[in-house]
C-alpha cells in the first residue's frame, strides 16, 4: 500500500515538474517581451517630448518673425499634415 502512494507521489511531483518547467519557459519569455516593450515605450515618450519642444522651439521662431501661433492652428496643422 506504501508502494502504491508513493508510486502515485512521484507520478504527481513529476507532472507538477513538468509544468512548472514548461511555465518557466512561457515567463521568461513574457518577461522578454514586457522588457521590450517597456523599453519601446521609453523611447516613444522621448520622441514625443523631443516633438513637443521642436513645436515649442517653431512658435517662438514664429512670434520672433511677427506670426500670430496660437495652440488652434497647430492642433489644425497637426491634423493637415497627419491627414496628408
Amino acid at each position: 500500500m506504501a508502494l502504491e502512494f508513493n508510486e502515485k507521489i512521484e507520478i504527481v511531483n513529476r507532472e507538477r515538474k513538468f509544468h512548472q518547467q514548461n511555465a518557466a519557459v512561457d515567463l521568461n519569455g513574457l518577461t522578454t517581451q514586457w522588457g521590450l516593450l517597456c523599453h519601446k515605450n521609453i523611447e516613444i515618450e522621448m520622441a514625443c517630448a523631443n516633438i513637443q519642444h521642436f513645436i515649442e522651439l517653431i512658435k517662438l521662431e514664429g512670434k520672433e518673425i511677427g506670426l500670430n501661433i496660437d495652440s488652434e492652428t497647430t492642433e489644425n496643422l497637426s491634423v493637415m499634415q497627419i491627414d496628408g
